[in-house]
């Protein structure tokens, strides 16, 4: 896509694409959004 960051960190609707699957996913009871998302947060405070 040309841009200078990961996609998942693109805007969509004024929120990065991680944050609206992460919102989608919190939705349904089976999957566990927690797993892994200290890394996540960790990558989204360096980017500031």
């Amino acid at each position: 896509m040309g841009q200078d960051i990961p996609k998942q960190f693109i805007n969509v609707y004024d929120k990065p694409v991680l944050i609206c699957t992460r919102e989608a996913l919190g939705r349904k009871p089976q999957y566990d959004i927690r797993s892994g998302m200290e890394r996540t947060i960790r990558i989204l405070k360096e980017l500031g």
